[in-house]
């Protein structure tokens, strides 16, 4: 009997195999935390491409420095 009503074998069974309380709430936390792992993981992306291009910016004009330095 649950809330005033008798359950048949099959939906004692269905309750039964429901995850527990815990198992319900890492999941709704791991929903949440998916599209923000992913956010940070596009921001990062998008970071390391800007520190790589400086870097190459930094590294051909230090090479025309050093060729106009020569002449």
């Amino acid at each position: 009997m649950l809330e005033g009503e008798f359950l048949g074998p099959e939906r004692l069974d269905e309750i039964a195999a429901l995850p527990s309380r815990n198992q319900l709430i890492a999941r709704v936390l791991g929903g949440f935390n998916a599209p923000i792992q992913g956010l940070a993981g596009v921001l990062n992306g998008v970071l390391s491409k800007f520190v790589r291009t400086v870097d190459a910016v930094r590294e051909s004009k230090a090479k025309t420095d050093q060729s106009q330095s020569l002449t």
